[in-house]
């Protein structure tokens, strides 16, 4: 007879990473993956799941019995308790960690009114079909369309889907779909802004009904009964990061889901990864490009956000009643400022980053709380614009045109959607609104400078912001991108975001640069251990990893290939373990190591 239960504490406490065995009282039915009370330490108790029943346990003295069932139904199944697993060993995390973040808080009265049971509809499946799909600007078809055809099939196959997507703007894109289709009822939300009882009562419902899923980053990891494709939307949104231990990618966690699960998979975007390249170069996507846009695009080298030309362009558009949309790169009335007297970049006198001015018209500090005027090295208080913000060009635009409505767009103010006639749209990247119809001409004013930025990444996110921006493009409309030239002005006017961003791609690759590689990092507070920890990589991973020097002084970074991955993540955890327990010893409130298994940050 079962009396055993193994319990994984959920805690991100490194050193309670693992499973502790508790005899199940008499009279008490214990199932996988339910959530427990437990006693743990003197007098005191923590809460757990349940990760497996034994008839007997390796622990040599007598078992400490569960406390209570804190949950009736099961909140962890199989699937996901093995793709937690995967995530940690990948990322050098911590499987209790991880199951704290992806179990739902407990609605009592939902636990008690609901008994969900994971049920596996249709057993079989066929060959999964992994694939890149690219969509192209004013083709007719949306990535809600594309996504719905195929999460639809799966339903009718009776197979659920996951439906992944960065950010509250695509939920609303999903949703007025799922309502036009009829396929609301039959779908299932994950949006951490739904309420908590809500999120609970989906997540039971997930566990047992064939349906489409669908939710933000942390949607890889909920539960779907049956699964049998995951469509994920535009990999190179940076909201796909993780900003918390052990910083994964919803790409990544999607991609060790689908081998688990060995469901379809789909990856979406008007503009690829590199990542997504490199899976495609090496056989394991297949590219799907048979869509074809129909917008015209043309470059032009000004450094002038609107030469003569665009600036008519506008004019007469807006004349005509249509609308048109200009992306600029920056918040607030300027990008940065120049010291009038000697030329600098001026700086924070607290941190030495940036300053800008914000959509208040305040100075402030990229990087900490400054906020005021202060004088450069030189003595001088006076300052002049680099260049300006979206919040500038409003003001500017405003008085242009104005029998036209000019709108401010940003990530602040959640502007959905707008209707169509003589509108003008200010809008940095991601946050453009759609309207019906699509824009008569979408202008990337600062497609130049975006490409002069200080990242690794840096054309890669460029070619993203731009393809989406051009996604709103209607049919018979034209896309202009402002200060590009020479091969990347060539790709642009084709509109060919996948060749330009490969192009990026092998010439990381000949330098070993990801994503062909992988970098890694340990961030520490504290100069002494730094050095410890650099000098304890060379030498127990020397054969796997190869140090490298970057800007930052608190960052120990280094390069390694695919295939050691899971080797150096347990190395690397292994040390960082001992690291944290001889600071806290030597120096109380000190900050624990953080281990960022892909590092983007690094370069």
């Amino acid at each position: 007879m079962s009396s055993v239960a193994k319990v994984r504490i959920l805690s991100p406490v490194s050193h309670l990473d693992k499973i502790f065995d508790y005899a199940i009282p008499q009279g008490m039915i214990v199932e996988f993956g339910q959530l427990v009370k437990v006693p743990f330490g003197k007098g005191k108790s923590k809460s757990g799941v349940v990760v497996g029943i034994s008839s007997e346990s390796d622990f040599p003295g007598a078992l400490l019995e569960i406390l209570a069932l804190e949950s009736q139904n099961q909140v962890l199944t199989v699937n996901q308790l093995a793709l937690v697993e995967a995530t940690a060993d990948r990322y050098a995390g911590t499987v209790s960690g991880l199951l704290q973040n992806v179990i739902p808080t407990v609605a009592k009265r939902v636990d008690k009114s609901v008994r969900s049971t994971n049920q596996v509809g249709v057993e079989s499946k066929s060959t999964p079909n992994l694939t890149y799909l690219e969509l192209k600007p004013a083709n007719g078809k949306s990535w809600v369309d594309e996504f719905l055809t195929r999460a639809s099939a799966k339903l009718d196959q009776g197979f659920s889907s996951m439906i992944i997507v960065p950010d509250f703007r695509d939920i609303s894109e999903l949703e007025s779909g799922l309502e036009a289709l009829g396929l609301k009822e039959f779908s299932i939300s994950h949006d951490t802004n739904l309420p908590a009882s809500t999120r609970y009562q989906n997540h039971l419902r997930a566990n047992s009904e064939i349906a489409i899923n669908y939710g933000l980053r942390s949607a890889c990891f909920k539960p779907a009964n049956n699964l049998g494709a995951i469509l994920l939307l535009d990999d190179v949104d940076e909201s796909h990061f993780e900003l918390t231990v052990p910083y994964w990618h919803s790409r990544e966690v999607s991609l060790l889901r689908q081998r688990i699960e060995l469901c379809d998979l789909t990856v979406a975007s008007y503009s690829p990864s590199a990542d997504v390249v490199r899976l495609i170069d090496i056989g394991f996507l297949t590219h799907d490009n048979q869509s074809q846009g129909t917008a015209v695009s043309r470059c032009t080298e000004s450094q002038n956000r609107l030469d003569d030309e665009t600036f008519g362009l506008i004019s007469r558009l807006l004349s005509e009643s249509k609308p048109v949309l200009i992306q600029t790169a920056n918040l607030g009335f300027a990008s940065s400022l120049f010291c009038t007297n000697c030329k600098k970049v001026r700086v924070c006198p607290e941190c030495e980053s940036k300053v800008w001015i914000d959509p208040r018209n305040q100075v402030r500090c990229r990087n900490c709380s400054f906020n005021g005027q202060s004088p450069c090295s030189c003595g001088e208080y006076k300052t002049r614009v680099s260049r300006t913000g979206s919040s500038a060009m409003q003001a500017w635009l405003a008085k242009a045109f104005p029998a036209s409505e000019v709108i401010h767009s940003t990530a602040s103010e959640r502007i959905l959607s707008i209707p169509s006639g003589p509108k003008l749209v200010i809008a940095t990247p991601g946050a453009e609104p759609s309207v019906a119809g699509g824009y008569s001409a979408v202008i990337l004013s600062d497609a130049g400078s975006m490409l002069g930025l200080p990242s690794l990444r840096a054309l890669e996110k460029a070619s993203s912001c731009w393809a989406k921006a051009a996604s709103k493009v209607s049919p018979d409309g034209i896309v202009i991108f402002v200060g590009v030239f020479g091969e990347v002005s060539d790709k642009c006017k084709r509109m060919d975001f996948y060749g330009l961003v490969r192009q990026d791609y092998l010439e990381r690759a000949e330098l070993e640069l990801p994503p062909s590689t992988r970098i890694g990092s340990v961030v520490l507070d504290d100069e002494e251990q730094t050095k410890r920890i650099t000098s304890s990589i060379s030498s127990e991973l020397m054969d796997k990893v190869r140090l490298i020097q970057t800007e930052h002084t608190n960052r120990v970074s280094f390069i390694y290939q695919y295939k050691f991955g899971s080797d150096v993540a347990g190395s690397i955890q292994k040390l960082v373990r001992q690291m944290d327990g001889q600071l806290k010893s030597k120096k109380l409130g000190i900050k624990s190591p953080k281990v960022i298994m892909d590092d983007w940050q690094a370069i």
